[in-house]
């Protein structure tokens, strides 16, 4: 559970980070010494950094008893997953913030069928 909460934490930074964009774009080092101050600031002693630019990763780090490349369950990341991946249809213009969720889905349903569940 504890190395979940550090992952939870790491993600939460990191999406925050991306979110920033160009306006404010920092360097490599830059975004490790935020995390690290961050960290630090929250009273964080173990988790792990990834900064991902042009689809490969340009800086990895650990600290305390995570390393660099160790598994972590996804768990509840999920969630922060799909609000990235939601963030970038809205960015490019496939969705937008008041899409009905029927109209998103609407191919979907038409090829799996009609829900199970009334709800």
């Amino acid at each position: 559970m504890h190395a979940f909460r550090s992952s939870l934490a790491i993600l939460a930074f990191v999406l925050l980070t991306a979110a920033v964009g160009p306006a404010q774009a920092q360097t490599v080092d830059g975004i490790e010494q935020a995390w690290r101050v961050w960290m630090a600031n929250y009273g964080r002693k173990t988790g792990g950094l990834a900064v991902i630019h042009g689809g490969r990763a340009v800086r990895e780090a650990a600290m305390g008893q995570e390393a660099v490349g160790t598994p972590v369950p996804v768990a509840s990341l999920s969630k922060a997953v799909t609000a990235v991946c939601v963030a970038g249809l809205i960015e490019r213009g496939r969705l937008s913030f008041e899409t009905p969720l029927s109209q998103a889905l609407a191919r979907t349903m038409a090829r799996v069928g009609q829900r199970v569940d009334p709800r």
